[in-house]
């Protein structure tokens, strides 16, 4: 275990204790501990993978037909509960955004909206499938005078190695009202 598995991200607390001791990947069958931090209680795995590619196959958010309805009107319906509390439109970006279910939902909705995946081929999926623009990467290939109203990582925090580091990055696009 590394000296950062011991560090807590969020708090910056020297102290982490053992949560889960044998947890498997169900896609790489690799096995990690669950550690959490005795001041804040953020929880990490470790050993931190040092790269994640490997724990996305091809066929990772390849969904039946049935699964793929349902996870678009699950999606769909968590976007209008949020639209209750936002503004009649604005800009919008989704890390990790898929096929671009929500953004779409927010788009029809009036909504500017953009996303971003992690390979081209995800990337383009998600722009062919609605019509979203999307760019590969991370907040690198966002000009830095870039401004949303809304920033989306919905099931992505917790697939990061410095999911702090990110929020902090969506702070700094992210306009003071949004």
């Amino acid at each position: 275990m590394t000296a950062t598995d011991e560090t807590c991200q969020l708090c910056g607390a020297a102290e982490m204790v053992t949560r889960l001791d044998r947890v498997r990947d169900y896609i790489s069958g690799e096995e990690f501990q669950v550690r959490q931090c005795v001041r804040c209680g953020l929880e990490i795995t470790s050993p931190r993978p040092a790269a994640i590619a490997r724990y996305y196959p091809a066929t990772y958010r390849r969904y039946a037909e049935v699964a793929s309805h349902s996870l678009q009107l699950l999606y769909g319906a968590k976007v209008r509960g949020w639209l209750r509390r936002l503004p009649r439109s604005g800009r919008a970006l989704e890390v990790g955004c898929g096929a671009g279910w929500m953004l779409r939902t927010l788009r029809d909705r009036g909504w500017r909206v953009f996303g971003s995946e992690r390979t081209i081929a995800d990337a383009a999926a998600g722009a062919t499938a609605h019509q979203i623009p999307m760019f590969v990467g991370d907040f690198e290939a966002i000009a830095p005078s870039a401004r949303f109203d809304l920033i989306i990582l919905f099931q992505v925090l917790e697939h990061l190695a410095a999911p702090v580091d990110m929020l902090r990055r969506s702070a700094a696009v992210l306009d003071p009202r949004g």
